[in-house]
């Protein structure tokens, strides 16, 4: 049984990533202009339908009547279809473009910068797809199953009661939902290494790898926690630095619109998202890499290294 070098795994996907970030960008570049395509014409529309209009006034003075606004415009029909279909577009060419970044991490292949056209698409595509579904519902299940079975168990037992009146109790329950939490991340975790075996064309049956990673799950923990707590924190000290102007600047909320300030604003928020997406589709390709280990016709060219 294969174990991930977390330290290791670490400082090859930070490296990697960082080393490769452009060529990265190269290898799924359809897909990467899609998406930001798809967040352009949301904004678009938000701005010519007034949406943000209203968002920015509820901004500057909360009140009920702009809520009510924002609500009956977010329900328009117009609105719910640009949603849906740019959910869609984006999840779809999220898939594609995270296939050929697997691919590039485990096999050095150039992706779409390597093809002379954008005619093909591979099998892999739709196997991702599908791995990202049953993946979704799988921990859409488990949460629903955890929500009903706390609320039963606190229904029964009268929980909240027993909480209130005793600080120790309050604190060893709160250290146990944090034990749950963790193990179930830990788990869907060890899940999520089903999409870079879709990507490589060995299929999308969860039970392929799940077996395989045992033993793994807190290592993937500790890994996605090393990676993601340094990004967070950051992003946390700059929203209360700014005072909340910096959110109001990275989602468009700003006087000038669509204006040049937004738009280098988007530039950079787009690259950091990217990065940060390139993050996670390389921390589970080193992840499976070094736990399930590469089909047998196949070598990795340690790209990311």
């Amino acid at each position: 049984m294969n174990k991930l070098p977390v330290f290791a795994a670490f400082r090859e996907v930070y490296a990697g990533v960082t080393r490769h970030y452009i060529q990265l960008l190269g290898a799924a570049w359809p897909a990467v202009a899609l998406m930001v395509a798809m967040s352009f014409a949301v904004y678009g529309y938000q701005e010519w339908s007034g949406y943000n209009d209203a968002a920015r006034a509820f901004l500057k003075n909360p009140n009920p009547e702009d809520f009510k606004n924002l609500q009956r415009m977010t329900g328009a029909i117009p609105a719910r279809i640009l949603s849906w279909g740019s959910s869609i577009v984006t999840f779809v060419a999220g898939a594609v473009a995270a296939v050929r970044w697997h691919r590039f991490v485990l096999l050095g292949e150039k992706g779409f910068s390597g093809q002379p056209s954008l005619r093909r698409v591979r099998r892999e595509d739709g196997a991702y797809v599908w791995a990202m579904i049953k993946l979704g519902l799988v921990v859409a299940l488990w949460t629903i199953f955890g929500v009903i079975l706390f609320a039963f168990y606190g229904s029964q037992t009268g929980l909240s009661e027993h909480l209130k009146n005793s600080g120790l109790l309050s604190t060893l329950f709160s250290l146990a939902v944090l034990a749950g939490l963790c193990g179930g991340v830990a788990l869907i975790l060890r899940g999520a290494l089903v999409l870079p075996h879709a990507a490589l064309g060995e299929g999308s049956r969860l039970g392929d790898v799940f077996g395989r990673s045992s033993g793994n799950g807190l290592r993937l923990l500790g890994l996605v926690v090393l990676l993601y707590l340094p990004f967070m924190l950051l992003i946390v000290v700059a929203l209360i630095a700014s005072g909340g102007s910096l959110f109001r600047l990275a989602t468009g909320l700003t006087v000038d619109g669509l204006g040049v300030t937004w738009i280098l604003t988007s530039l950079v928020g787009t690259a950091i998202y990217f990065y940060a997406v390139m993050l996670q589709v390389t921390m589970l390709s080193v992840s499976y890499r070094e736990i399930v280990g590469l089909p047998e016709d196949t070598r990795s060219p340690e790209v990311t290294a």
